[in-house]
């Protein structure tokens, strides 16, 4: 695996890799509005790559100027826990910190080892 990471928007790609992840993004509303949401220009759009594929997802959002959300990662189901999701995560951190954060929120479900813990923000 050949992974890259870049900041681009592919909605097309958020709409596969979050079809293909029913567990987690099950509703058709929702999924919807993310694929949305990769085209609005006040969002910003990491994706990661595997041989020029995209595999992974993240869009952040900036709800104040020096604060940064994690409004969406997904990693595609057949390349999940191998690392994918922790490039991304740096990825997000790094650009929001060269961009003025100096904080960066995760909100949402997380899993870790498979099992669902509270997520707090972080000083960058």
């Amino acid at each position: 695996m050949s992974v890259t990471i870049a900041q681009a928007r592919d909605a097309e790609a958020t709409d596969r890799i979050l079809r293909g992840l029913p567990d987690w993004f099950g509703i058709e509303e929702a999924i919807d509005q993310y694929v949305r949401d990769t085209d609005d220009e006040r969002l910003d759009s990491i994706i990661a790559y595997d041989r020029q594929v995209p595999v992974g997802i993240g869009l952040v959002r900036w709800p104040q100027p020096r604060s940064a959300e994690v409004h969406l990662l997904a990693v595609e189901a057949g390349n999940r826990r191998s690392g994918i999701g922790a490039l991304l995560i740096q990825a997000v951190s790094d650009y929001a910190r060269r961009h003025g954060a100096e904080l960066l929120s995760v909100h949402g479900r997380t899993i870790v080892r498979e099992r669902a813990i509270r997520t707090d923000s972080t000083l960058l």
